[in-house]
């Protein structure tokens, strides 16, 4: 699929050079910069319009009458860029998805064991390693204390790390803290103290 991909980007590439090359030789020729009475000169402007003949009368006939002005190569130049661009974007996705992919195959490879050198311990050693670590991580995750998220910690934040630092957050340890220091809390810590827990059953 790349291949097929890179090939179509190649000949779109030929045929942009071979349409620039065409309205540049049309237009030495209507200034008369080239002759074609020269034999080179008519041979190369006759396969050019063999070329390129077909496609644009087929867009003629879908463009309005401009007179002189042919706007048919323009057309084929945009439509060309057009598919460039999307053929490079596919291209692109397509390649970080084959890496992706055979990066993927060859770590699980190499972890299981079934990649070229790799050793077939390596898999026990790895699954064995991220049971234990899953297993002494798990207790010490669901033992961790929260920090409150209700009135009290949102607005005796500033009091809880200047009084109690060091207090933890669990059991209302830090409102205990709290209680004690009611003195020297500020005024929006103590009206949440008295508001709210057991500062409002007093």
């Amino acid at each position: 699929m790349l291949s097929l991909l890179t090939i179509i980007l190649l000949i779109l590439k030929v045929i942009w050079y071979i349409v620039i090359a065409h309205v540049i030789m049309r237009w030495l020729i209507n200034f008369q910069v080239l002759n074609l009475r020269q034999p080179l000169v008519a041979q190369i402007w006759d396969g050019l319009n063999r070329i390129l003949n077909p496609v644009y009368s087929r867009i003629r006939r879908f463009l309005p009458d401009m007179g002189g002005l042919d706007l048919s190569p323009m057309i084929v130049l945009l439509g060309i860029y057009a598919i460039q661009i999307v053929i490079a974007n596919n291209l692109l996705l397509l390649s970080s998805f084959v890496l992706g992919a055979y990066g993927t195959f060859l770590l699980t490879g190499y972890l299981l064991g079934t990649a070229p050198g790799a050793r077939p311990r390596n898999a026990a050693i790895f699954w064995s390693a991220l049971a234990a670590g899953l297993a002494l991580a798990a207790p010490a995750y669901a033992q961790r204390p929260e920090p409150g998220t209700g009135p009290v910690a949102a607005a005796c934040q500033q009091d809880i790390e200047k009084l109690c630092a060091n207090t933890t957050h669990e059991r209302g340890a830090a409102r205990d803290c709290l209680e004690k220091n009611k003195a020297k809390v500020s005024a929006a810590c103590a009206q949440a103290l008295n508001t709210t827990g057991g500062g409002r059953r007093r």
